[in-house]
């Protein structure tokens, strides 16, 4: 499916089922720290909440685990941000995300290329938005 379709599928779904996630519900920013390949090294309290899983089970996995979209994705480029993945984030993309129960639900990100103890980490932050039925 190109990313045109899949944009107006996600938007399509929202508007369907409106049902917006109160943001009260989270404590803090939902983040997750990725190395370059996009394999999780952290994430805080308020991603075990919104996803389901203990930061145990996420870390070393894919981020794809938890948004599929991002399978198959290089989300660094020539050591900056996939420009085009920057793009549609800034755009307000929806991406679908998945939580452990298999629900589904849409979330904005947005993506900041850090170094930290010189090694390149990426900070995701997980803006989420509404359920989805499956």
């Amino acid at each position: 499916m190109s990313l045109v379709n899949k944009v107006k599928t996600a938007i399509s779904d929202v508007v369907v089922n409106k049902n917006v996630l109160p943001s009260a519900e989270l404590q803090e920013p939902v983040t997750l720290t990725l190395d370059e390949r996009g394999m999780i090294r952290d994430c805080c309290n308020s991603c075990e909440a919104l996803f389901g899983y203990s930061r145990r089970e996420l870390v070393w996995q894919h981020i794809s685990k938890l948004l599929p979209q991002l399978s198959g994705i290089k989300l660094v480029k020539d050591g900056q941000i996939n420009p085009r993945l920057g793009f549609v984030c800034r755009c307000g993309h929806l991406f679908r995300a998945q939580s452990r129960d298999d629900g589904f639900f849409y979330s904005e990100l947005s993506f900041v290329n850090l170094e930290h103890a010189g090694m390149r980490i990426l900070r995701v932050f997980v803006r989420p938005y509404g359920y989805a039925e499956a």
